[in-house]
């Protein structure tokens, strides 16, 4: 959902997120998760491991489309468009393999 403000931000649309939510990984509801209950239960798995640099990589791209688009360099600005979404399936992609893990774990 995160994403999906930043891509409609970046069409015009009115901005959803907070400076906060936006600029701190920590800060919008996933990081709060991650940082909370999903560290708490999670933090010895390597797919929890590596969702925190791709997680920290989206924020770092949205508040880069959101400059770029302010600065009036649309081109620039979709181009780190598509990079938010490769990161977003990244992102994904290491949920679903903690999933996996965690039922491996859970049956073992």
């Amino acid at each position: 959902k995160w994403v999906d403000q930043v891509m409609a931000a970046l069409e015009g649309e009115p901005l959803r997120l907070t400076a906060d939510v936006l600029a701190l990984h920590t800060h919008c509801r996933f990081g709060q998760w991650y940082q909370g209950a999903g560290r708490q239960q999670y933090r010895h798995l390597s797919a929890f491991k590596a969702i925190h640099p791709v997680h920290s990589e989206v924020h770092r791209l949205g508040r880069e489309i959101l400059r770029l688009r302010d600065a009036g360099q649309l081109p620039e600005a979709h181009l780190a468009a598509q990079s938010l979404l490769t990161c977003k399936t990244r992102m994904l992609q290491h949920l679903d393999q903690l999933q996996r893990e965690v039922l491996t774990q859970d049956n073992a």
